[in-house]
């Protein structure tokens, strides 16, 4: 039988995961609603009431949704924070070891790592992985910026998606178990790390966003690093 202590947590836990997957939904909905709004105006067509009120609607019950999922993440550290016991710190100095672990294995696959914490770490993708990127980019004399930034996040995905799955093979064999898992969550473009856990980016989790693109290009992103997938042109100039 379980004790108090566990119990909570484990509750807290539960009602944090299931806010955090009506999030998830809620922002598919959200991009869905804005592809629609932004097809309507580039061809000149009035949006309706009832599209406008679906976007508001869904836009506060993201916020609603966000505001209680940090509340209760901000529960959870405090209790955590509260135990300082050897747990606590045990659970902490496992992690970090584990994430050294991985960001070696990184290290020797030629990758090169950007940034690690305690429980994740941002790597770039070898230059190798956008060849056929270059070669139709050609210095933007073939595709243009928009499509070449957007290949470049999509093979970066697809290079990452196939390396989590190495990643979890090493720590099933590291740990003679398969709990432990790292999973793939985001690719950062573009990304600005200012010191230890401050940093600011655009995140893509699934597609591209042709609306982010359109703000990338407005940005002068020289020296700005491009993680998971900075790289640098033929004449050594950030693209």
């Amino acid at each position: 039988m379980k004790d108090l202590y566990p119990k909570v947590l484990e509750e807290l836990l539960i009602r944090r995961n299931l806010l955090k997957r009506r999030l998830a939904l809620l922002n598919d909905k959200k991009e869905e609603l804005e592809k629609k709004i932004n097809l309507a105006e580039e061809r000149g067509i009035v949006v309706t009431d009832t599209l406008k009120s679906k976007y508001s609607s869904v836009v506060f019950n993201i916020a609603y949704l966000d505001v209680k999922h940090l509340t209760l993440k901000v529960y959870i550290n405090t209790f955590y924070d509260e135990a300082e016991n050897i747990l606590a710190s045990g659970i902490i100095l496992a992690g970090q070891q584990n994430i050294k672990l991985i960001a070696n294995l990184v290290r020797s696959k030629r990758f090169s790592v950007k940034y690690e914490n305690t429980d994740f770490l941002y790597f770039v993708c070898l230059e190798e992985c956008f060849q056929k990127c270059d070669k139709i980019y050609d210095n933007d004399n073939g595709i243009s910026k928009e499509k070449y930034w957007s290949r470049m996040v999509n093979i970066s995905m697809e290079v990452i998606e196939r390396f989590r799955d190495k990643v979890n093979d090493f720590f099933r064999n590291n740990n003679e178990s398969s709990y432990l898992k790292m999973m793939y969550e985001e690719v950062l473009f573009s990304v600005v790390f200012t010191e230890k856990k401050k940093y600011y980016s655009i995140s893509h989790k699934k597609d591209v966003l042709k609306e982010t693109i359109n703000v990338i290009s407005q940005i002068d992103l020289n020296g700005v690093v491009k993680t998971a997938m900075w790289k640098s042109d033929k004449n050594n100039k950030s693209i």
